[in-house]
């Protein structure tokens, strides 16, 4: 279940800035759930104090330079690998880098079932941000398919934000 406003609280309290950003609720709702809240906020700060990790991505500034560096970062080596697709999704009136600064900032729990968020942690853990790009390039290159025979912008945002259809699965 997500942070009560309590637990918020109590988190924003250990963590001294006095800002929780909505991918950072994300993140803490996570590890809440599987560790004490002392834990789960000493993780919060060693995350965003290293850079090999989410360094700037949960700033109190909602729309972060350090997601939108990620994001654009992204759009560059997709355009480089793949620039049919990033055409495909430019084409219906969709920017990468504005969908990728969800998944980063996220590290892409908002996509998972809670039982895929733990092996994407540790591997997260593991390679920090490079895996979050590897992990961003390998989800586009699955869903290249389906982008490229989409029929309406609207199927292209549901294929890369990963909207759930009836019954919870994501389709594709």
């Amino acid at each position: 279940p997500p942070l009560s406003p309590r637990r918020c609280s109590n988190l924003l309290r250990l963590l001294a800035d006095g800002h929780l950003s909505p991918h950072l609720v994300v993140v803490a709702s996570f590890l809440s759930l599987v560790l004490p809240m002392v834990t789960t906020a000493r993780v919060i700060v060693a995350l965003q104090l290293d850079p090999a990790y989410v360094k700037g991505y949960w700033s109190e500034d909602a729309d972060s330079k350090a997601l939108r560096r990620e994001g654009r970062a992204l759009e560059r080596i997709v355009a480089y690998r793949h620039p049919d697709l990033l055409e495909a999704i430019e084409g219906a009136g969709i920017k990468l880098w504005e969908i990728a600064r969800g998944w980063f900032g996220s590290l892409f729990f908002h996509l998972l079932p809670s039982n895929g968020r733990f092996a994407l942690f540790d591997a997260f853990l593991e390679d920090g941000v490079l895996f979050l790009f590897r992990f961003a390039l390998a989800l586009l290159q699955h869903r290249k398919p389906l982008i490229m025979q989409a029929e309406t912008p609207e199927r292209v945002r549901e294929l890369l934000e990963m909207v759930e259809k009836k019954g919870g699965a994501v389709e594709g």
